[in-house]
Formats: C-alpha cells, structure tokens, sequence
C-alpha cells in the first residue's frame, strides 16, 4: 500500500519516489519512530497518513476516512513520559505505577475534550469533531481537516494590517461566544490553536477556526 497511494494528498502515486499529484516525498515530513505508520487501519476505516503536529500529549496526523471518501485529521493521545510505542507497532505501552494512574486522568481528560468539541460539530469557526473513540490502549478524536495556516505561522510572515487584525479578532471573540454560551471557557486560546482562513468574498468577513478544548472546562457562573 505504501508504494502505490500517497499518504498526504491519498491519491494513487504508483512507483513515484515523489506523489505526482501533490509532491509529497514519502519519509519527508517530521515523523518519529513512535508515531502510527502511515497506512495503518483505525476502526477498520481510517487510514493513517502523514503526521502534521505533535506536542507533549498528542500526535496529529493527516488520515483518510475511507467510509465517506473524505481526508480527516486524526488526534492520537500519546502523553509523553507515561506511554512508549516502538517503531510499526500500533499499541501504547503504558507505564505502571504512578504513571498509569496519571495516564487514566489525563485520557479521561482527552476524551472529555472530544465531547466538548462534538458539541460545536455544525459550527464553521470551530473545528468539527466527526468520531472518537479508544483503541490501541489510547484514543483518538476525529476531526475536520483544514488546509490553511496557525495564526502562530503567520505572525511569523507578516506583520497583519489594521483590518485583518481587527477582522480576525472579531471572529475570534464570535467563536468564544458561542463557546461560552455552553458554559464551557476554553483556557488555552493562543496563535497556537487558531487556524485562520481568508476573506470571505461572499460574506464579506474574516474567518477563523478554534481547536485544541484539551484545557476546557465546563462553567456554573
């Protein structure tokens, strides 16, 4: 399978060293022995691609959902320090002790993040939650993929005129809205876990996408 479908574009590449479609170079990306080999199978419908991001509690990856024939990101929970996985495996290897008790709080803290997501499924500023589930003695959340930068990548490029700060900040403050009218803060919003897209022509206004509710938590008051 690795030789014939391109794991960033998921189209066929045949024998190409380099997809013919999209130009992604196998073995290219910043992948680590640890990480989920692209082309492994999830619930027997999602295929692993490339990985996109990773962090101290988490591996995203680029993915194929092969039951609605659409690309997906896919959320892996991988904390660092308390799980370990060698290189082609698919199960974690979870620590004991102290370490497998911290690991049970922080995957129900994951899980709880997907639901919190979940309930903003149909919200065009707040990345979709499509599935999530365990398996592999870890979880994952399935989500939509959006092809467009961090804020945190383009404050590095440029510096924002008047309008399109504004605009973005705007936006920003509608998601939260709307987050906070669940009664749920998010408590780690940062150019990190904000996608933004450009004008909407039609609609004439800026757009965004908030991800990452890992630090939510709900709200009495």
């Amino acid at each position: 399978m690795a030789g014939k479908i391109c794991f960033w574009c998921f189209k066929a590449r045949g024998n190409h060293a380099v997809c013919p479609h999209c130009g992604y170079e196998p073995g290219s990306d910043s992948g680590q022995a640890y990480q989920l080999s692209p082309g492994t199978i999830l619930q027997k419908r999602y295929v692993i691609g490339a990985s996109i991001g990773f962090g101290g509690f988490g591996i995203t990856y680029k993915a194929f959902d092969a039951m609605l024939r659409m690309i997906v990101a896919v959320k892996e929970f991988y904390p660092a320090g308390l799980v370990n996985r060698g290189g082609g495996e698919k199960k974690v290897g979870i620590f004991s002790g102290e370490k497998k008790a911290e690991f049970q709080k922080q995957l129900a803290r994951f899980l709880e993040e997907a639901r919190n997501m979940a309930l903003f499924s149909k919200e065009q500023d707040i990345v979709n939650v499509f599935d999530f589930f365990q398996e592999n003695q870890t979880a994952y959340i399935i989500m939509e993929y959006v092809d467009a930068p961090l804020l945190k990548e383009e404050l590095k490029k440029r510096r924002f005129s008047q309008e399109e700060a504004g605009g973005y900040m705007l936006a920003l403050l509608e998601a939260l809205g709307k987050v906070h009218g669940n009664h749920i803060i998010h408590k780690d919003i940062s150019p990190d876990n904000i996608y933004i897209l450009p004008l909407d022509s039609q609609l004439e206004h800026f757009v965004v996408k908030v991800i990452d509710f890992g630090a939510a938590r709900l709200s009495d008051g």
